[in-house]
């Protein structure tokens, strides 16, 4: 996570920044691409397990679905730059 909203669904469950989020539901997460396969897959729950690496540790958290923000479309040119993110997905 590069930023958590106050108040966003992924604040209320408790993701902060620099929370790397390896897996959503069954699908796992290793890249922006996969992040967004995923949110997709899952568009129609209202509330989805997210597991995260914190330090050492492995999070388990539970998103409750709000009004989520729209993610911006990637121009082509930084498509595969933005698939292979330095420290994992990230979601706001």
């Amino acid at each position: 996570m590069t930023f958590v909203s106050s108040g966003s669904p992924a604040s209320d469950a408790g993701l902060v920044v620099s929370d790397v989020i390896n897996r959503i539901e069954k699908y796992e997460v290793a890249d922006l691409g996969d992040f967004r396969d995923a949110m997709e897959r899952i568009s129609d729950q209202s509330r989805f397990l997210i597991t995260a690496r914190r330090g050492d540790e492995t999070k388990f958290l539970l998103v409750k679905r709000g009004i989520l923000p729209t993610l911006p479309e990637v121009p082509e040119k930084d498509a595969e730059k933005a698939s292979h993110p330095p420290s994992g997905p990230r979601l706001e």
